[in-house]
């Protein structure tokens, strides 16, 4: 990864819970299917398989991981063009809340 790509990277909740990272993803926002948005300080598409992020889970007091994540577990990525966009995507009102999750419910059943 040489270019920082700051993102939004939604992952589907059952992958989570699934792989026992219910305290990896603990503190990123949800969406209100309980998909985790992890507030991702650079990510990569550049495998075919996988999404890497990279991030800083609250559980790991200010240490960075890189994850790997299959991409039909991740339900959509939100590229930002500044990281500290971030907490304004936490700060949705409800109706665009609900409308990303309509948005998010459709792009799935393409899928």
């Amino acid at each position: 990864m040489a270019k920082r790509n700051a993102a939004i990277v939604t992952v589907r909740s059952a992958w989570n819970s699934e792989n026992g990272f219910a305290g990896l993803f603990k503190g990123a926002s949800a969406t209100s299917t309980g998909n985790a948005m992890i507030e991702a300080t650079d990510h990569s598409l550049s495998d075919y398989s996988f999404v890497e992020v990279r991030f800083y889970p609250a559980l790991l007091n200010g240490h960075w991981i890189r994850l790997f994540i299959p991409r039909a577990e991740v339900v959509s990525i939100i590229v930002l063009e500044r990281g500290k966009d971030a907490s304004l995507i936490g700060k949705l009102n409800t109706s665009v809340r609900c409308q990303l999750a309509n948005a998010q419910a459709a792009l799935a059943q393409l899928a």
